[in-house]
């Protein structure tokens, strides 16, 4: 019930992410609309928790680093992250980096269809403290918000797909 509550706080369009959720196959595309702010994204019906793990419940704010005004954010992975730093019309500039093709283009047409591409650099590049060449596993899980180039995390995601 508690779910079900906040959807209806925090969503614009419940009742379309109710559907999607019941009916949509898990790489089907679904469109979240903020109900504050009006922000629109558009993810995969399996991501679309990570919405409003990153609006609402907080889950991936950093204890004692708030976003401050004029802050510059990186944001390794750019899934919905970048975007909530942007709701918070804080940050002067945010940068963005993701390597599967389909969630680049959908992160990049998530930043422009909200105005936010002034403001929003999104770049199809790794993050590393050295350079050379890693594979990277990608997985479905979680609409593609799970990935990895550590060989230990391999067992805890499903079927794989890897890519260098």
């Amino acid at each position: 019930l508690i779910p079900i509550l906040q959807g209806l706080i925090h969503y614009r369009n419940p009742v379309h992410i109710v559907m999607r959720r019941l009916t949509a196959r898990p790489d089907a595309l679904m469109t979240i609309v903020d109900r504050q702010t009006g922000v629109t994204v558009v993810a995969s019906a399996q991501s679309y928790h990570m919405f409003g793990e990153t609006w609402y419940s907080h889950d991936y704010d950093v204890a004692g680093c708030p976003i401050r005004p004029g802050d510059t954010v990186l944001d390794i992975g750019a899934h919905q992250g970048c975007v909530l730093a942007m709701r918070r019309h804080v940050v002067r500039r945010c940068l963005r980096t993701s390597l599967r093709p389909n969630s680049y283009a959908r992160r990049v047409a998530n930043i422009e269809r909200n105005g936010f591409g002034p403001r929003v650099h999104a770049f199809q590049q790794a993050v590393s403290n050295t350079s050379g060449v890693a594979t990277m596993r990608c997985f479905d899980y979680l609409g593609g918000g799970s990935n990895t180039i550590v060989d230990s995390h391999v067992p805890h995601l499903s079927a794989p797909s890897s890519r260098s």
